[in-house]
């Protein structure tokens, strides 16, 4: 398994977006004053969170001929 999945930087990222999912879930629910008290704190701790993670290489592209004729073959059996 991808040890890097579970890094520091992944987990804090992964629990702040999960933070402003249910916060924004609760938007219609919310006073003005209390939604802009929260989102100009949840959305710049979140753009850091973001930041701190490192990019992940790009993994080599098939061709897009390669990809359809391999989409064939486990479809239909045959190219």
């Amino acid at each position: 398994m991808d040890e890097r999945i579970y890094s520091k930087n992944i987990i804090e990222f992964v629990t702040v977006s999960a933070e402003y999912c249910a916060f924004i879930e609760r938007v219609p629910e919310l006073e003005k004053e209390e939604f802009l008290d929260k989102i100009i704190k949840i959305l710049p701790l979140l753009y850091l969170k973001v930041t701190l993670l490192t990019p992940e290489e790009p993994k080599k592209m098939d061709s897009p001929k390669n990809s359809s004729q391999r989409v064939c073959t486990r479809a239909f059996g045959k190219t």
